[in-house]
């Protein structure tokens, strides 16, 4: 077993079984796909909801109204059917008011809204979520097998 980090912005689509796409989560939300039948993965690491104005440093993965299309893309550049895809977000979190603070912005409920609406518009199917909350996440994506895991900081590692 390989894992692959994703950071804050990327994307990244495999076919390769033995890897693990892994990405940590504050505010940020994962959007985990999958295609069983071409045994296609792929996850994005969302940091804004919205992609306001771009420049030639702007990384657009980084947003999800941009990002989900660009990854849905990819997947199916790579073999990936939209209509057997199915999608698991986690993260979301509101770390600001975990820290005893006020989240005016609420960043992290808009980037799960934001991309639900995406995959919404693009009839993906969300099959399973945890976003929103207090706290951190670890989110595992086991490629050969379409397997998704979240752990919180400081409890057991679960299925999503």
């Amino acid at each position: 077993m390989r894992i692959q980090l994703i950071e804050v912005g990327e994307c990244a689509v495999t076919r390769q079984p033995d890897l693990v796409l892994e990405t940590c989560l504050g505010s940020c939300v994962a959007v985990a796909l999958y295609d069983s039948g071409a045994g296609t993965a792929g996850l994005l690491h969302v940091l804004l909801p919205r992609m306001r104005s771009v420049s030639m440093e702007t990384k657009v993965t980084k947003f999800a109204d941009p990002g989900v299309r660009i990854l849905v893309e990819k997947m199916e550049e790579a073999g990936a059917r939209r209509d057997r895809m199915s999608a698991r977000l986690a993260g979301g979190a509101s770390l600001l008011e975990a820290a005893g603070g006020f989240d005016l912005f609420q960043i992290g409920t808009r980037n799960a809204e934001t991309a639900r609406e995406m995959l919404g518009g693009l009839s993906i199917p969300v099959v399973s979520a945890e976003t929103g909350g207090h706290v951190g996440r670890v989110l595992r994506f086991h490629v050969g097998t379409g397997r998704v895991t979240v752990r919180v900081i400081g409890q057991k590692e679960r299925d999503l």
